[in-house]
Parts: C-alpha cells; structure tokens; sequence
C-alpha cells in the first residue's frame, strides 16, 4: 500500500457543552479530516508447491517469516490448484475522491 507523501487537509466539526451544575456537564463533539484519497494497493506474488511426502497428513498451511503463506499438498494428490505465474505489482485498488476521517467523542468533564 502506497498513500502521497503530502496533501492538503480540511478539518470541520462542532460540539457542545451542556453544564449540568457550574463544576461539571456533559461535552460531545464530531470533527472530519477531509483530503485527497491518493491509497494505491499493488501485489505481489511468487506461488510455488511444496509437495510433502505421502501419508504425512495431506494439506497443511503454514507460516514462516512474515507476509508469506507456504501451501503444501499430499505427492499422491498431484499437482496443487494453487500454482501459477508470478505476478508483479499487480495494482488492486486506486483511491478516488475525497477520504474523510470521522471521529466523535464524548465525556462528561469537572471544573474546578
């Protein structure tokens, strides 16, 4: 995943304050940070069979260092559906439009 380096952002909200007693109430507000969605997803992928001896429990999935999946197969299965060519950067996503990050709080506050 890529996002831009730099982009403008705009920011709005609003809130309120209800003072139940002068020293304490309740506030809640909502803001929005508004920019560009500049997100770009690309894959990549080298698929290869491991094949493990027969008998030895069939399919297994295992994990290894990070980001990889290594699928195995039974010897008598033949040839695994999960092979194929490599693929390179293959884009999957591209962001349009404007990205808006919400976020609402609330509390109940104390003055002394």
């Amino acid at each position: 995943t890529s996002v831009q380096g730099n982009t403008f952002v705009g920011y709005v909200g609003v809130g309120a304050k209800y003072y139940v007693t002068p020293h304490w109430g309740f506030r809640f507000d909502v803001r929005d940070h508004i920019s560009a969605n500049g997100i770009s997803n690309l894959l990549s992928a080298s698929p290869s069979v491991v094949l493990v001896p027969a008998g030895t429990g069939g399919c297994a999935i295992a994990g290894g260092a990070p980001n990889i999946l290594v699928f195995c197969n039974d010897a008598t299965a033949g040839n695994s559906s999960l092979s194929g060519p490599a693929i390179s950067n293959f884009h999957t996503f591209s962001g349009s439009g404007a990205l808006h990050q919400v976020s609402v709080t609330g509390g109940l506050f104390f003055r002394f």
